[in-house]
């Protein structure tokens, strides 16, 4: 998958601090939530005491217990403080999705039913290795996935789509594609990412969709310039030597 794993491990780093996403992370590079998703794992599998776990998570939905402090660079035992600011809530329940604890990947996928901007990571989970968090995540994914949600997920998707259990998204994104009004498949006729273009016309094709025809204007207009200057030589040179 040739995941970013060093700049994943920076952005849980930062992340973990209470730093927005968006000022984090390349939210729209599919690259960029693979990694973070890596970056977690293999930065926090030793020092899990500074990642937000399962009794932080469930904080959040407001069961009561005994909170612990942040000091000194690591949270004290106990449930972790709630921040504040919601998009250090958004930015630590990021950092839950990809934690090396299975309980706290699947307790925190409860908390982001009204947090679009973690859909990214509901689809690198859909894939867990976790079975309980895969099928939760698979739910919520065919929960939110439409017309524009699939559109901007559809490089993720199908990076994602290559690993051992990417099946299901790639065909849960076809299938919405299917059923979505023609537009959406056709703006990723001309999508940035090949294999989104591939992924779009192979469907396409199988739904008998009129495809776009190539065009490449710029060619076409340097073939004919290149001739209209080959003609004017070469009459040129036919008036010279008939003279």
């Amino acid at each position: 998958m040739h995941e970013d794993l060093r700049g994943g491990e920076a952005a849980a780093a930062r992340l973990v601090q209470g730093m927005p996403l968006g000022e984090v992370l390349d939210v729209a590079d599919p690259a960029a939530w693979t990694g973070l998703d890596l970056g977690v794992r293999t930065w926090g599998c030793c020092r899990t005491d500074i990642l937000p776990d399962k009794a932080w998570v469930d904080g959040l939905g407001g069961a009561s217990g005994t909170r612990g402090t942040w000091a000194d660079g690591r949270w004290a035992s106990g449930w972790r403080p709630e921040p504040v600011d919601p998009s250090s809530v958004e930015a630590l329940l990021a950092v839950a999705l990809c934690h090396p604890d299975g309980r706290t990947r699947e307790a925190a996928l409860a908390r982001v039913a009204d947090r679009p901007a973690l859909l990214p990571l509901v689809v690198v989970r859909a894939t867990d290795w976790v079975a309980p968090v895969r099928d939760r995540a698979r739910d919520l994914l065919r929960a939110g996935l439409d017309a524009r949600t699939g559109v901007a997920l559809a490089p993720l998707i199908l990076r994602i789509g290559r690993r051992e259990r990417g099946a299901y998204g790639v065909e849960l994104l076809g299938a919405m594609l299917r059923r979505a009004p023609r537009g959406a498949l056709s703006s990723l006729f001309l999508h940035p990412d090949r294999t989104v273009r591939r992924f779009a016309y192979r469907l396409a094709v199988e739904e008998s969709l009129a495809l776009p025809r190539p065009v490449r204007p710029h060619r076409r207009l340097g073939r004919r310039r290149h001739r209209a200057g080959v003609v004017r030589r070469g009459g040129s040179g036919r008036r010279a030597r008939g003279r």
